[in-house]
């Protein structure tokens, strides 16, 4: 189960149009943080379907859908390495899943209490959550830069 409440950043933003997760397929994605200058990843985008109103976080999914390894993990690495090099942001905390793995990262340019993000585990399972939500599971901060693919037949695996 993934459940992602926000805050738009964007003006007249506040609809079901707008609201997370976006979906492409299988694959389902949230985004907490903002990429201001998002428009400059449009050029990178060849997956059909991008409303002309769409805003960072749409955009930012369709860059990850658009990249050319048949990676989800990789194609999301790609795209969040070339934000952090070319672009201006406040967070790039996201969860994503293609229907079967549940993949997580945390990266952020301010406020790093704010754009929080935790991980836990228990009984063959790993949870995510921007607050501890049990105070009997032990709930790790995950670092800055940190990506979790998690493969419910094999577990977690961090990079």
């Amino acid at each position: 189960m993934i459940l992602h409440l926000r805050k738009s950043a964007w003006e007249n933003t506040s609809s079901t149009r707008h609201a997370h997760p976006f979906f492409l397929g299988d694959t389902v994605f949230f985004h907490n943080g903002v990429v201001y200058d998002y428009q400059g990843l449009l050029p990178g985008i060849t997956r059909p379907g991008l409303r002309d109103d769409s805003r960072d976080t749409e955009v930012l999914f369709y860059h990850v859908m658009s990249g050319t390894t048949g990676n989800l993990g990789r194609d999301f690495l790609a795209t969040a390495a070339l934000i952090r090099q070319k672009h201006d942001f406040s967070a790039l905390n996201c969860l994503f899943s293609d229907g079967r793995k549940l993949f997580a990262y945390r990266d952020y340019t301010k406020e790093a209490d704010y754009y929080s993000l935790y991980k836990a585990y228990a009984k063959n399972s790993c949870l995510v959550s921007s607050e501890p939500l049990d105070d009997d599971l032990r709930w790790e901060m995950m670092a800055k830069g940190e990506f979790l693919a998690i493969d419910p037949g094999n577990g977690a695996d961090g990079a």
